[in-house]
């Protein structure tokens, strides 16, 4: 029998008539690669669910309920659905470390001498206390503790003594440090008259969880993108590592872990270069309102929307919803964000209209091996779009060619036998080529079939050897024109 049959053996002579599936050329077109998403990040004891347990998430009152309400989950998830409804996501907690929590004092002074509101901001979380015309400190910070403590899903207590609220977070760790309250926010608002208020900056919370813990529980599964709560020198050296080790060929579990930061621009610098990967991003935001886990939240959820889309576009001008725009003072100007980019570091922008914005998406690779500036991973697109095309690869090979022969070209093998030789995996090859350049992923065809080796191991005859030499598209991060004029 010259076909290869899968189920239907040549030997069986039992009158019937036999119909096997074959679905090896079920899938037309370019395959779909959907894409699922991590959060890695601390929970509470209020929460239903125990640390490093993953849980699918579907929305921000699912996450308060496993995690805690006003935990750094809770909130992640918050940032992550205002700008992602369509990826998967899935999230996993830990337990705070050993360590201190950070806290924040609120000093007032004076008496109101008319009826007024305080606008305090926590986290990005407006809340308004009502203060008449004679009220104290005393009763004022009284009210403040009490508004704040009304408000459901912080991620602080409170806690009033005479004239002072001290916000206490409630995890223990270095990353409660980028907690913000503040007041006064927005145009217009304004202490009532009489009433000073200062809010102190969050201190003092150290420790953070070994993140090391996370990755046995999860080391089956791949996710494309992965936010990180915690930034913690050692947390980021972890991830580091872990990324690499996820792309590595014998594992192909790639994927790039994003973290946000609230940091000076000096300290972005130093950050970026330090970590130098091409399978991590952080986005930096000098005195953000909200926390640095919120803005990884949001950063990693407008590009992994985009980038199951197209892996190949640029994230430029995504906004960041739920992320408020630090004041003017705090924004980095274009020679800043030039030296952000040049470290490693993304960049965003404030629009017209106050939403903040992706300028350039760049993971912090700027360093290869042997410490030679380098651009090969700079792009976050390009490990986006090597993933697509390892997916696309060994899903086409596995799905066509699952039980099949190997074979020398130019023998004489039975028309429908289950027998793949070079030429006929080129063939593949060039017809995926094909496929990724109507995508808009690749581009030179004839470089690619010219410079395309696919060949038969020397040392092992069950083996089937190639390389691809694929030219990636690229993206439109930057135009230059120069304008003659004429008088």
């Amino acid at each position: 029998m010259a076909i290869s049959f899968a189920q239907i053996p040549s030997t069986i002579r039992t009158p019937f008539i036999f119909v096997e599936y074959d679905p090896s050329n079920a899938q037309q077109g370019p395959i779909l690669q959907p894409y699922t998403a991590l959060h890695i990040g601390n929970r509470l004891s209020t929460g239903t669910v125990a640390e490093l347990t993953p849980k699918l998430v579907t929305s921000a009152d699912q996450a308060a309920q496993f995690w805690g309400s006003g935990s750094m989950l809770h909130l992640m998830a918050v940032a992550w659905f205002a700008n992602n409804r369509t990826v998967k996501l899935w999230q996993i907690a830990q337990d705070d470390g050993a360590g201190a929590k950070a806290t924040s004092d609120l000093t007032v002074t004076g008496t109101a001498t008319a009826d007024g509101t305080v606008y305090l901001y926590v986290n990005g979380t407006r809340i308004q206390v009502a203060v008449t015309n004679g009220d104290d400190a005393n009763t004022v910070a009284a009210a403040i503790d009490a508004a704040v403590t009304a408000e459901v899903g912080l991620p602080v207590t409170s806690s009033v003594t005479t004239n002072v609220v001290t916000l206490t977070s409630v995890h223990a760790g270095e990353t409660a440090n980028e907690h913000d309250a503040r007041f006064n926010y927005a145009e217009g608002e304004e202490f009532p008259d009489g009433v000073t208020i200062t809010a102190a900056a969050f201190a003092s919370g150290t420790g953070s969880p070994d993140i090391t813990a996370v990755w046995p529980v999860i080391e089956t599964e791949q996710y494309h993108v992965i936010a990180v709560g915690n930034r913690d020198t050692t947390t980021l050296a972890d991830v580091k590592a872990e990324m690499a080790a996820r792309a590595d060929a014998l594992r192909m579990q790639e994927g790039v872990a994003f973290f946000g930061a609230r940091q000076t621009h000096a300290e972005a610098v130093n950050e970026g270069l330090a970590q130098n990967s091409g399978f991590d991003s952080i986005l930096s935001i000098d005195e953000s309102l909200e926390a640095s886990y919120q803005i990884a939240a949001a950063y990693c959820g407008q590009v992994a929307a985009a980038a199951q889309s197209d892996p190949a576009r640029p994230f430029k001008t995504l906004s960041l919803n739920g992320i408020n725009p630090p004041t003017l003072a705090k924004r980095f100007t274009r020679a800043e964000r030039q030296t952000l980019l040049e470290s490693g570091a993304a960049t965003w922008y404030v629009d017209p209209g106050g939403v903040v914005r992706i300028e350039r998406a760049i993971s912090t690779f700027t360093l290869n091996a042997l410490g030679v500036a380098d651009t090969a991973y700079l792009q976050l697109n390009t490990a986006f779009t090597l993933s697509y095309l390892r997916f696309a690869v060994r899903a086409r090979f596995s799905s066509r060619y699952p039980r099949h022969k190997l074979g020398d070209d130019g023998k004489r093998y039975g028309a429908g036998q289950a027998i793949v030789t070079p030429a006929r995996a080129r063939a593949e090859f060039v017809g995926l080529f094909l496929e990724w350049e109507e995508l808009g992923l690749v581009e030179n065809l004839e470089q690619f079939k010219r410079d395309l080796i696919v060949e038969r191991n020397p040392s092992d005859p069950n083996r089937l050897d190639a390389v691809l030499p694929t030219d990636l598209v690229n993206q439109l991060e930057v135009m230059a024109v120069k304008l003659q004029f004429l008088l």
